[in-house]
């Protein structure tokens, strides 16, 4: 009898589908760990997990006063249900911290699967093998600007989803000039306004895309697109200048700043970033498979680099953030450039995608501290206090992870270092949660040495926690200093 047949190779080697969405799964989730953890928690990265809250406690955010950007689309929709679940910020902050890539690998996928007829769970495996080796490459190799362009699109409210946003708005609808768009005037320009609203570095990064597309193609049907988007664009920010007084603060406060970098270096690292993509996009020449798509990004990517260099809007490394489109744009050349490949090549970059993550979380896991750890002696000791509905007195650094790690089962006031009330990200209503407290925490850190040997002088205050928090058994209301922040101010 003839020998039975074996199957071939490939198919007794293949992952199944669900194995694969679990592999790019665990990429990503892994991706995010390493980015997240060395730094990022601090009180800038729990602006929308404050506002959830406040959401689902009250119903709205009346109260609130927000910064410059309010972030409210789609980021507070997504922060919402993780932070109605997780049992506090630290959860919140490690749980949402792959969300945004998973859905920008997800959308892709399913873009591709639908136009392309390429298998889903194949091309979210391939996304989470590029973004494991893009973000390893760009955060190790140009760090500290590449880990600060890399990091918003692993925490919430740093301009990670407007990036998103308008790459996939480009993916899903480039073809023949923005036709798409072009046929629903209506919802374009309500998707643009509100998500400028949100965001104000959507219409950037939006715009760049567009006016890259009409460098190419110089079609006059395109360029009403661009005006009307631009007029759109504009209208809200002067909306937004006049409805939040934030935003004249911050760009007051912005324009102040003795910048830590100098232009030119700022402008020379920004040059090197684009040494990524531009690798990608003549890789993906030489192979014949550069398409408009991706050369529309890749030249929307080096438009907006070269304003942020013309604008010195670049002071110090975090303000490489304001280059966050860099990361979705390199993932979708990446992407086309791993499906070019063949599938031999594709497992041999898996196997060193994985292997450089794992060692990547390896270092992270052995370095002696983490940011989730920051004011954990504070927390530890107002809990162990047992004054519950008491008042904590903090700077902006401090307030958002005290109040919000010791459970919102305190009053919260914010206040600058000489302990006047700065409502800066924050919402008043936190002020009297809880009415019948009668102790004040206040926390000394980056309060001036003055003002704590004024308040200790005048009250009976006594230093706790090593001198990290002073008790008061007074509520602040009847502390001189504090006068003006009585609860329901």
């Amino acid at each position: 009898m003839p020998a039975a047949s074996r199957p071939p190779r490939a198919s007794r080697s293949a992952l199944p589908a669900a194995a694969r969405v679990l592999a790019a799964l665990g990429l990503l989730v892994g991706l995010s760990l390493v980015v997240t953890l060395p730094s990022g928690y601090n009180s800038d990265s729990l602006y929308v997990y404050a506002q959830a809250k406040d959401l689902l406690a009250f119903g709205s955010l009346r109260g609130w006063t927000f910064s410059a950007i309010p972030f409210t689309v789609p980021d507070l929709i997504a922060a919402a249900p993780i932070a109605a679940i997780v049992p506090g910020p630290r959860a919140y902050y490690v749980v949402a911290a792959p969300l945004q890539m998973v859905l920008l690998g997800a959308a892709l996928s399913w873009w591709l699967a639908r136009t392309q007829q390429r298998p889903l769970d194949r091309t979210l495996l391939s996304f989470a093998v590029a973004a494991a080796l893009i973000v390893l490459l760009i955060g190790a190799a140009f760090y500290p600007s590449g880990y600060f362009a890399a990091q918003p699109l692993f925490i919430l409210n740093y301009h990670g989803f407007a990036a998103i946003c308008a790459t996939l708005l480009t993916v899903v609808a480039c073809e023949d000039d923005f036709r798409l768009l072009r046929q629903h005037w209506a919802a374009t320009l309500i998707a643009v306004a509100v998500l400028t609203a949100s965001d104000f570095y959507f219409a950037a990064y939006f715009g760049a895309i567009l006016t890259a597309a009409l460098l190419l193609s110089r079609s006059r049907a395109l360029l009403r697109l661009v005006l009307a988007v631009g007029g759109v664009s504009v209208a809200v920010f002067a909306l937004s200048y006049w409805l939040n007084p934030s935003l004249g603060l911050h760009i007051r406060e912005s324009n102040a700043i003795v910048a830590e970098l100098r232009p030119a270096h700022a402008a020379a690292r920004l040059a090197a970033l684009m040494i990524v993509p531009t690798a990608l996009v003549l890789a993906l020449r030489f192979r014949g498979a550069l398409s408009r798509r991706s050369l529309i990004l890749y030249m929307a990517l080096l438009l907006i680099a070269a304003a942020l260099a013309a604008a010195g809007l670049i002071k110090d490394w975090s303000g490489f953030r304001y280059l966050t489109i860099l990361l979705p744009v390199s993932l979708v050349l990446m992407l086309d450039l791993v499906n070019a490949m063949p599938p031999r090549r594709q497992a041999v970059l898996l196997a060193i995608a994985a292997a450089g993550l794992g060692a990547a979380l390896l270092l992270v896991g052995l370095k002696p501290s983490s940011p989730l750890s920051s004011y954990r002696d504070e927390i530890a000791c107002i809990d162990a206090a047992d004054r519950p509905g008491s008042t904590i007195v903090a700077t902006y650094w401090p307030a958002k992870l005290i109040f919000e790690g010791t459970g919102r089962r305190h009053n919260l006031i914010q206040v600058n270092a000489d302990l006047q009330p700065w409502d800066w990200i924050s919402n008043r209503r936190w002020r009297s949660l809880h009415p019948e407290g009668r102790t004040t925490f206040v926390v000394t850190e980056h309060l001036s040495m003055q003002t704590l040997a004024h308040l200790t002088n005048d009250t009976d205050a006594r230093a706790i926690c090593g001198g990290k928090l002073l008790q008061i058994d007074r509520p602040p209301a009847e502390l001189g200093i504090l006068k003006g922040t009585a609860p329901g101010e």
